[in-house]
């Protein structure tokens, strides 16, 4: 393969930002008070009025601005349609939701004092997620391919993740973005920004997968910015494999009931890893983690309880106890494929999804395990009974897995294909849809507002789809892996669309089941 045809890193830029004091009161800063409904149109003006409230965002919208990236047709590069995002962060601006701590702890009541600082509780509670930042820097960038959100605590696999959907042929161009506190500093973010091509002239070379997924226990921004100035680190530039080789779904966990308390939460992941080896049958197993939340909400909570300081806070938040137990587990069992955890991101499995078909297309492992898993307990329901969300009833927790396989690997299964982009992107997949002829579509989302979404567009394609009312349980990251392998005990060609707005949208492709011997029927493709 040409060297000039291999991802380059062609841009690259740090910032800092500062949070504001906490003596400072959290609504200094902002002008006119504004309804609730109007939070999601102007949040950006009001993050330009307060940034110093949100040094996370402030961060990387510095390190973005100096890049040089523009939209689409403003330079001689990648278009927006082609190019994606990759988030990495463990702390976010989750301590903004301990401003106001007696928001969330009994008796809630709301004094005229709260009333006047809703608008930042709610923008608090908003910015709680990885996923806000993705949405923010994608529409300031102008990107509209994949965006997903990683820990800030898995070293090179950022640039990892955003080559191997470069070499799939999912983009052309990735933007990395890593944010979080500086160490001993917790009040001071650190950004580190790159963008990453497949076709350019000059430029770093990206390191290769196998290097860049072996350091998943280092902090993301030091560990990129020791790598991009030429400190120690394997520089190796492989070659990408065939793109679109096709994946099947080899197993998948049986369904089952909720789990019954958080123990049981993190006991019935390691559960489904061990299934997932049994069921793979080698150790080269790569794992993938999806979940939008963990158990960060629970910890933020149990900080606030006891009273603890906003970086306290946040450092709770960004415990990973599900994602973290998972990554302990794949080292005590000796797994030799890499670990990769998707988070604070709705679409959290499908982004797994498709991560794992890119492993097994690229020749990295045989086999990839994907375990989704997400934990609505009393933090969860707390932040959105604040965020009046009219979707709690629905929320539930839920642990899945699925093992995918190369096609011909293996007799039997279900060949999968996933596409995904931003939400405001996923129509241009409804022609891929229609040819797929799906017998059944059925419908993913977080949200309301987003499963609405998703069935907009199965009616858009002109395809069947069962009716799906309010009241469909709904698994937040876990979501479409939950309505993935729920559709494989269907007899034809099955589809999920999946819309998600604060990312991880687009479309599962499942084939028919697996003729038995002796059985005769029509000639089947993707």
């Amino acid at each position: 393969m040409p060297e000039a045809s291999r991802p380059l890193i062609t841009s690259h830029a740090r910032a800092e930002a500062v949070a504001r004091p906490a003596r400072e009161p959290a609504s200094a800063g902002y002008g006119v008070s504004l309804a609730d409904h109007e939070i999601g149109g102007r949040r950006r003006a009001q993050n330009a009025l307060a940034r110093r409230l949100y040094p996370a965002l402030h961060a990387v919208t510095l390190a973005c601005s100096r890049l040089g990236f523009r939209e689409a047709g403003e330079r001689a590069g990648p278009a927006g349609e082609r190019a994606g995002l990759v988030i990495a962060t463990s702390a976010a601006d989750r301590h903004a939701v301990a401003r106001s701590p007696q928001v969330f702890l009994p008796p809630i009541t709301e004094s005229a004092a709260q009333r006047a600082r809703r608008l930042d509780v709610l923008l608090a509670v908003s910015r709680f997620v990885s996923g806000g930042l993705a949405q923010d820097v994608a529409a300031m960038l102008g990107t509209r391919g994949p965006e997903l959100c990683l820990p800030g605590d898995c070293g090179l696999t950022p640039l990892a993740v955003a080559r191997l959907f470069i070499d799939s042929g999912r983009a052309d161009a990735m933007v990395v973005v890593c944010v979080d506190p500086r160490a001993g500093d917790p009040g001071r973010h650190e950004a580190v920004a790159v963008v990453v091509e497949r076709a350019a002239a000059a430029g770093i070379a990206v390191p290769s997968l196998s290097a860049a997924l072996s350091t998943d226990t280092a902090a993301c921004v030091p560990a990129i910015g020791t790598y991009l100035a030429g400190g120690p680190g394997d520089r190796r530039t492989d070659a990408p494999g065939t793109p679109g080789i096709d994946c099947t779904v080899r197993w998948a966990a049986p369904a089952a009931p909720e789990p019954v308390d958080i123990g049981d939460f993190v006991d019935r992941g390691r559960r489904l890893l061990d299934e997932s080896l049994r069921a793979a049958g080698s150790r080269e197993l790569g794992v993938v983690v999806a979940s939008l939340l963990d158990l960060s909400p629970e910890h933020a909570l149990a900080a606030i309880e006891r009273g603890a300081a906003p970086p306290e806070v946040a450092g709770e938040a960004g415990r990973m106890t599900f994602a973290g137990g998972l990554r302990q587990h794949h080292v005590d069992r000796g797994l030799r494929g890499p670990y990769i955890a998707v988070t604070g991101i709705p679409g959290a499995s499908l982004l797994s999804l498709a991560i794992a078909e890119d492993l097994i297309s690229q020749g990295v492992v045989p086999a990839v395990a994907i375990i989704a898993g997400d934990w609505v307990g009393a933090g969860a329901t707390r932040a959105l009974a604040v965020l009046d969300c009219p979707d709690r009833p629905y929320l539930r927790s839920s642990v899945s897995a699925l093992v995918l396989g190369p096609a011909g690997g293996q007799a039997g299964g279900r060949r999968i294909r996933s596409l995904v982009a931003r939400r405001d992107a996923c129509d241009d997949f409804g022609a891929e849809l229609s040819a797929h002829a799906p017998d059944d579509t059925s419908a993913s989302g977080c949200t309301g507002e987003d499963l609405a979404a998703a069935l907009a567009f199965i009616g858009r394609s002109s395809l069947p789809a069962a009716p799906v009312g309010p009241s469909l349980s709904r698994f937040l990251g876990a979501d479409a892996l939950a309505r993935v392998s729920g559709s494989l005990g269907l007899p034809g060609r099955a589809a999920v669309s999946v819309r998600n707005a604060l990312g991880g949208s687009g479309v599962v492709l499942l084939g028919a089941p697996a003729l038995r011997p002796g059985t005769v029927r029509r000639d089947m493709t993707m």
